[in-house]
């Protein structure tokens, strides 16, 4: 039922997608050997075309790009390819960089093109030896010279301390946020954003989510935390659509973010939900499971790829474009416009009103087009309240 004849039926049809955000898999090669990562540095490692990969970028014209890896700075000419999607996407595309911060003679260079540097880091000193390589305590003065930045008003710059939390080192994170709010303190950076942002591996042997009582101390720690620092401490995977229970496992989630999102893979192929992640996952569920899960995963396939092809039920709940949620779950354009900025998406008037007019046709619910709320100033959606009656600039049409 789901072997090559369905595949190739399934791959003709046309999924929409509008490409708000695009995750791109710059490279595969890293110079650390984290214990939960399967990513590694090879000799025989030879870069794709990353001229053609820019290309696609200009073309598909995402709202916001993550480059991740691998390491991304490994690439040698990685503030030429910055450069290059700065210059042809413009100020208005935001662009997200994730590193582990060992090769930090490069951030100066890198930093007047990016607007949010994600900085993976698991714990202070040798802790984070232990577990990714390195000094946690250099990677701390990696961040302190970050914060030391100065960008311009119009950057929107902003800073994410990424930990990965694992069954065994979840409960050191206390230390490295302390240390990590201290930093932010002395920095005196008003205009920087600072978040601290948990994630986890989910399929991992130390993954947090494998035990029920590891996980649910996992849970109670991080409330805490929120609760605790003055810097925003929150858990990757965490908001409504991803649907974690309290054991961990991801149930089905109804996802509308999933046409907004999309992969760039490191071989230039471009992996959109559907209908390709859910034709593997789909594929993989009916060749390991029992007769009952081949039909139940026969039966799903057919529905969600041929039959109803805007079903947003989701089967694997993902962390890709978690921002979205936020943003798409609005009933007024307005909202959705105002939303979107504060996170670095900026939408026009046409974008707005082909993603509600979508929205409205395919789900529940009635996005109302309350253009007459908004105002565009530089490219730039607000709330009329929002902007000085002297200041108002003409909609663009």
């Amino acid at each position: 039922m789901l072997g090559v004849n369905l595949k190739q039926r399934v791959l003709k049809w046309k999924y929409p997608n509008f490409h708000w955000v695009m995750s791109w898999c710059i490279t595969k090669v890293c110079n650390l050997r984290c214990t939960y990562c399967h990513y590694s540095y090879s000799p025989d490692y030879r870069h794709p075309d990353f001229e053609a990969r820019i290309r696609t970028l200009l073309e598909v014209k995402p709202k916001h790009i993550c480059i991740n890896g691998g390491e991304p700075l490994t690439i040698p000419t990685i503030v030429d390819i910055l450069k290059r999607l700065r210059e042809g996407l413009g100020e208005h595309m935001q662009l997200e960089f994730n590193t582990n911060g060992t090769l930090s003679k490069m951030f100066h260079q890198i930093l007047p093109y990016v607007n949010g540097v994600c900085l993976s880091i698991d714990g202070v000193g040798e802790f984070n030896k232990i577990y990714r390589g390195v000094d946690g305590d250099k990677l701390l003065d990696t961040l302190q010279e970050i914060v030391r930045y100065t960008p311009p008003p119009e950057q929107n710059f902003y800073i994410m301390v990424v930990p990965v939390a694992t069954a065994e080192t979840y409960p050191g994170l206390p230390k490295l946020i302390e240390r990590v709010q201290e930093i932010w303190k002395n920095g005196n950076v008003p205009n920087i954003r600072l978040d601290i942002k948990v994630v986890f591996p989910s399929t991992h042997p130390l993954s947090i989510t494998s035990k029920k009582d590891v996980w649910d101390d996992f849970i109670h720690r991080s409330i805490e935390w929120h609760e605790r620092y003055d810097l925003p401490v929150t858990v990757r995977g965490l908001a409504p659509a991803s649907h974690l229970t309290l054991t961990g496992d991801k149930r089905v989630s109804h996802c509308i973010r999933q046409y907004f999102n999309a992969i760039l893979e490191e071989d230039g192929h471009i992996t959109y939900c559907k209908p390709e992640r859910y034709y593997d996952y789909f594929k993989e569920c009916f060749l390991q499971g029992d007769f009952r899960e081949k039909a139940r995963s026969s039966a799903r396939a057919i529905n969600t790829l041929l039959i109803n092809r805007f079903d947003a039920d989701c089967y694997f709940p993902c962390d890709h474009g978690e921002f979205l949620d936020d943003i798409l779950d609005s009933s007024q354009a307005s909202t959705m416009a105002v939303k979107a900025r504060k996170e670095g998406v900026i939408l026009s008037r046409d974008d707005l009103e082909d993603a509600c007019t979508f929205i409205n046709e395919h789900f529940p619910g009635n996005i109302a087009m309350d253009f007459e709320n908004l105002v565009w100033q530089n490219g730039r959606p607000f709330y009329s309240s929002e902007v000085k009656r002297d200041e108002k600039a003409p909609v663009k049409e």
